[in-house]
């Protein structure tokens, strides 16, 4: 019974790793942490697909069904609904690569929305802070004679949240450089306001 049990608690770990390398690149828009971790196991799915030398949770779950007594899969519902997906009849070594190719191609595509998605707030706000660093009345070398500045925070959405009030620009810039530095995501810019 305890085989059979971690026979199958390998099965199930075995599709969320195949989900997880099709897919984890999503999490990683979420959590950067995964990102490293999602491209080894999307390397790792493409070379187990291009090398056709088997994964090994297969040959461990395989080692536990045996031990189990079984000589194959019983209908219960994990083989019945699992095992087909990870293990299909019509799986050959050209369908592997085709497989792999589907792995990558499907990553490229979600880190190159996640490489977007993060560049393009960063790129608006700052084409933003651009126009609107200095006030189009007053020439943009001499900032300092406005009466006030404001600090905004611009979010994901383009939203634009002022932050603090400073009476000296240098102050103001400080006040930013010092936000950008810490690591967020979230872009910010300085307006003169009267």
């Amino acid at each position: 019974m305890p085989y059979r049990l971690g026979a199958d608690a390998l099965l199930i770990l075995h599709l969320g790793f195949v989900l997880f390398a099709l897919f984890g690149g999503l999490l990683g828009a979420r959590w950067r942490g995964l990102l490293p971790i999602h491209l080894l196991a999307m390397g790792w799915a493409i070379y187990v697909e291009l090398a056709d030398r088997g994964c090994p949770l297969t040959h461990w779950e395989q080692t536990l069904r045996q031990l189990a007594g079984e000589t194959g899969y019983s209908e219960g519902f994990i083989e019945h609904y699992v095992l087909p997906l990870l293990y299909p009849g019509w799986l050959t070594l050209p369908v592997q690569y085709v497989l792999a190719g589907v792995v990558l191609s499907i990553n490229v595509r979600v880190y190159a929305w996640v490489w977007q998605r993060r560049r393009r707030p960063r790129d608006a706000s700052a084409e933003h802070a651009r126009t609107l660093h200095a006030p189009a009345e007053q020439p943009a070398a001499q900032p300092q004679r406005a009466p006030c500045w404001a600090l905004y925070r611009i979010d994901d959405n383009g939203n634009e949240v002022e932050m603090h009030r400073f009476s000296d620009y240098r102050a103001a810039e400080q006040a930013m450089h010092d936000y950008e530095r810490r690591g967020h995501k979230q872009a910010y810019l300085l307006r003169a306001v009267r």
